[in-house]
């Protein structure tokens, strides 16, 4: 939890006028009073206004610990994939198997949600003659790069070989 983000967005929900008579005392992370006074309704204010910031940052603690292990994804990111189970795959458009369905007929269809992200590019990487593995690239140009680089290599090696 970033205090600093929080606190700027609670004291953005209190009454302007209060900011006259309180202030955020950051080696305590309490506020405190800016004059002395006797004026119980300012006591009572601060009271009030310190037990909202311990219940504001509780709040935003639970909310932060509730998303941890969480992937918070766009909902415009997510793509729905069907079951067709007669051709054991997943297709984004169930029409195709669903046109068969009869009036009066129920099918249970498998969905799966999916998270659209970028693709990444595989390239055999070169290690040496017996040690040729895939290995995904983040960039064409780098998968570009290794491949070129592994084809050399097992060129240079059957060469040498020969």
């Amino acid at each position: 939890m970033n205090i600093e983000n929080e606190r700027e967005a609670f004291e953005k929900k209190q009454h302007v006028k209060i900011w006259n008579w309180f202030y955020y005392d950051e080696s305590t992370g309490k506020y405190k009073m800016k004059i002395v006074t006797t004026n119980m309704d300012k006591f009572v204010a601060l009271n009030e206004l310190n037990y909202g910031w311990s219940m504001w940052q509780a709040s935003a603690l639970h909310a932060e610990e509730k998303l941890e292990g969480c992937v918070v994804v766009p909902k415009s990111e997510i793509t729905n994939w069907y079951l067709d189970e007669d051709e054991s795959i997943y297709i984004d458009e169930p029409d195709s198997f669903l046109c068969d369905l009869e009036p009066g007929d129920v099918l249970e269809v498998k969905r799966q949600q999916c998270w659209t992200v970028e693709n990444q590019f595989a390239a055999k990487v070169y290690t040496d003659e017996d040690n040729i593995f895939w290995e995904f690239f983040d960039s064409e140009k780098e998968a570009e790069k290794a491949a070129a680089h592994c084809k050399a290599m097992l060129e240079a090696a059957r060469s040498g070989n020969e």
